[in-house]
């Protein structure tokens, strides 16, 4: 359905799908901006927490009690709703991404790669998530899912 391959050119990548070809190169602030998905998701929860009124010192989602003379602290609620965050950070990021390297927003790449985001099967919900992953990869690492590497770093 796509594939990604490396161009002569250090740090330039091309996807290839149907009979459509885009370059596009990794930078550091494309890595950086990856790499800030979990803090904003976490700033994110933050700032709905503050809206509702509170803060870390009384978030509700956080659950203190006491069980004889132990304090147990659950806070799978308050992760619960970063894990959400994260994934909504990671759709916001990966769209702004999407459009500043392959100059597409992510519902339009998938949609003309045949990929409907309203009824995906499981299928093609896998294939978007391996794509994700590869061009994650790509963009932090420098590196293609299948690329072989010697233990001196040669390919």
């Amino acid at each position: 359905m796509y594939k990604f391959s490396k161009t002569e050119n250090e740090d330039e990548f091309q996807l290839n799908y149907k009979d459509k070809t885009i370059k596009f190169k990794r930078d550091v602030e494309t890595a950086k901006r990856i790499q800030s998905i979990d803090s904003e998701a976490f700033m994110m929860a933050i700032a709905d927490l503050s809206k509702q009124g509170y803060t870390m010192a009384n978030n509700p989602y956080i659950v203190t009690r006491k069980v004889g003379n132990k304090e147990i602290v659950d806070e799978s609620n308050w992760n619960y709703v970063v894990d959400k965050k994260k994934e909504e950070a990671t759709v916001l990021i990966m769209d702004e991404l999407f459009v500043k390297c392959l100059n597409l927003h992510m519902n339009d790449l998938f949609y003309d790669m045949g990929i409907n985001l309203n009824t995906a099967t499981e299928e093609q919900l896998n294939t978007i998530a391996e794509f994700e992953t590869e061009f994650i990869l790509i963009m932090t690492q420098g590196k293609l899912i299948n690329e072989k590497k010697t233990p001196r770093g040669e390919a």
